[in-house]
């Protein structure tokens, strides 16, 4: 027959139990309910609006870009884990807008500009502590209009390396 005593370490064991519950309930609910900032919360904006919207691991966007514009956009990619991709074909002008209204709110600075053939590329990041965590690129071209948002940790040493190559590549 089994002994269902209560020992003092039993009753200590439970209530920590019990209390860890309650802890892993409410950061539960603080991360679910936390609002999204920065691409993110842009992106999430934009779905409704883009022609097309996609959400990926690095790589596979990178199919889609015009081969103009692919060997800029390859260089930002260290670190980074997470590709957006809106596409604006038939609403053009307003994805155009409602990027120059993002990068203005977000306080985001221009790296880089790159116009060749029919391609503008530009390329606007913020700093944080050292690293790149979001690098947003508008390319416009004549078909289509663009934006790439890269999620991840790029340290400031590689950004800096992949803006000067970027510069070199477009001299």
């Amino acid at each position: 027959m089994i002994d269902f005593k209560m020992t003092r370490e039993s009753i200590f064991d439970l209530r920590i139990f019990r209390e860890m519950k309650k802890l892993l309930l409410l950061l539960l609910i603080v991360t679910a309910c936390s609002p999204k900032t920065g691409f993110n919360a842009f992106f999430e904006e934009e779905v409704e609006t883009a022609d097309q919207a996609i959400d990926l691991p690095k790589w596979l966007p990178m199919l889609a870009i015009p081969n103009d514009a692919k060997e800029d956009i390859k260089l930002f990619t260290k670190g980074m884990k997470r590709v957006k991709l809106l596409r604006y074909h038939s609403k053009r002008e307003m994805g155009l807008k409602h990027f120059n209204v993002f990068r203005d709110e977000m306080n985001m600075e221009n790296y880089l500009n790159v116009k060749n053939n029919d391609v503008n590329l530009d390329l606007i990041s913020k700093e944080t502590e050292g690293h790149f965590k979001e690098i947003v690129i508008s390319c416009d071209t004549q078909d289509a209009y663009y934006i790439f948002g890269l999620t991840g940790k790029m340290n400031k040493k590689d950004f800096e390396k992949a803006i000067a190559e970027a510069n070199r590549n477009n001299e």
